[in-house]
């Protein structure tokens, strides 16, 4: 018998866009890399980006699906220009 909860871990991050590979989000108890991994598998990932003044910010997401997945990584970019941003995102991870 399999039993299997879903977990959710929400949060915000200020994505930095001098992060040269995206600014990272720990998937742990305590949001580092040192904390104990919260997900056996992630189901989905939602990124949302916060308003930046005078541009039209869209978040992406780079994530590796593994085992026992201690990270991902987000960008922000400027819709309109297509340059990387700085700004805080909103995310939502789901998961067991």
């Amino acid at each position: 018998k399999i039993d299997s909860k879903v977990k959710t871990q929400a949060s915000s991050v200020y994505a930095n866009s001098t992060d040269a590979s995206g600014t990272l989000v720990y998937l742990t108890n305590d949001y580092k890399s040192t904390g104990t991994k919260v997900f056996k598998d992630v189901h989905s990932i939602t990124v949302t980006p916060a308003f930046v003044s005078g541009k039209q910010p869209i978040a992406i997401y780079d994530f590796t699906d593994t085992a026992n997945p201690l990270s991902f990584s987000i960008y922000l970019y400027d819709s309109l220009t297509g340059n990387r941003i700085s700004g805080n995102c909103s995310y939502t991870v789901r998961g067991v």
